[in-house]
């Protein structure tokens, strides 16, 4: 997706209908930063609040890149994996279990049995931090 939209519902109808395992995201995300000072836009310019929410509880990043912007904007391209939901005892979840889980979630219900997102080490992002704060990061090993 490529810039989708600010506040319509575009990005998330095609977010609840894609089965596939990766997004590939183009435009500024809240995570990303936004350097909009406008109240209308904390969330970015480029893709609504609902859509982010939707793909940060169903996908989990594994690239973040900045990428050159529009003036007054902090675009950067972002590839998502969808993540894999684990029963208690560690089994993956169906497709139709895990959609189940998260529109029960949608709608505020609570589900009795314990699941939880299981993002395997090797695709989680590593630490960064603004060059201000480097002296409070580990050095490499």
């Amino acid at each position: 997706m490529c810039y989708p939209d600010e506040s319509s519902s575009l990005s998330l109808d095609c977010l609840k209908n894609f089965q596939g395992t990766f997004i590939i995201h183009v435009g500024e995300l809240i995570h990303t930063g936004t350097v909009t000072a406008s109240i209308q836009s904390p969330w970015g310019r480029t893709t609504s609040s609902d859509f982010q929410v939707n793909l940060s509880s169903k996908f989990h990043c594994l690239l973040q890149a900045r990428i050159p912007s529009f003036p007054f904007s902090n675009d950067y391209i972002t590839v998502w994996k969808r993540t894999r939901v684990v029963e208690a005892d560690g089994t993956e979840c169906s497709n139709a279990r895990a959609a189940k889980i998260f529109e029960d979630a949608e709608n505020g219900e609570e589900e009795e049995e314990e699941s939880w997102k299981d993002i395997p080490a090797e695709e989680r992002l590593p630490d960064v931090c603004a060059p201000c704060l480097k002296h409070l990061m580990p050095e490499p090993e």
